[in-house]
């Protein structure tokens, strides 16, 4: 018999009684094996732990924060596309500071690509970060090294760096809704071009 409480099997038998079939029952009784308790909880710890943040997970929640934290670490500074699919959710609708709203994980990824080819070595710093179950707000530091068209002009190898805020909403488990507001200014005085350049980041 299975002791759900205990995750042992426990085996009795009754003194000189027999079985349906008509066969003595061996009048061994096996105890318990000794339980670890310990040892069951550490395991236990590890299951809850590497499923927190799991994707699809059946009632697995994850905070809009550590998804936050997710976006700009593993996948901006990382530029993982793997990240990406996984934390985004496919109707995600993402706002740049002037671009269009994109749609969808595959159209982010694009936008992505675009920027890490315009700015070599393309970080994103989360200065401050507050949060809700659902909802984030960010506020943020990006740099990179000028290094391939963007703004509309060729390579300057300039560094520049320029501050912004997001705002993320989560269905809990993935992002569904980001809106970024980034310091374009900054970012065409340091490239030395005009204002009525177009930009998209």
């Amino acid at each position: 018999m299975v002791d759900e409480w205990r995750g042992t099997e426990r085996h009795t038998t009754s003194i000189g009684g027999s079985r349906r079939d008509g066969r003595d029952i061996d009048q061994t009784v096996v105890p318990d094996p000794v339980f670890d308790h310990s040892s069951f909880f550490a395991r236990v710890g590890k299951v809850l732990s590497s499923n927190r943040d799991r994707v699809g997970g059946r009632n697995m929640e994850v905070r809009a924060g550590r998804l936050v934290q997710r976006f700009y670490h593993e996948v901006w500074n990382e530029a993982d596309k793997t990240v990406a699919r996984e934390i985004l959710h496919a109707d995600l609708r993402f706002k740049a500071s002037l671009g269009p709203v994109l749609t969808g994980p595959e159209r982010f990824i694009d936008y992505m690509r675009l920027i890490h080819a315009g700015l070599a070595g393309y970080r994103c710093a989360i200065d401050d970060l507050i949060e809700t179950d659902t909802r984030a707000a960010a506020r943020l530091r990006f740099r990179g090294t000028h290094q391939g068209p963007f703004f509309g002009i060729p390579p300057t190898g300039n560094d520049v760096e320029w501050i912004g805020a997001a705002f993320f909403t989560t269905d809990g488990r993935q992002i569904t809704d980001i809106w970024v507001l980034g310091d374009v200014d900054a970012v065409k005085q340091q490239l030395g071009v005009g204002t009525t350049s177009s930009f998209a980041p």
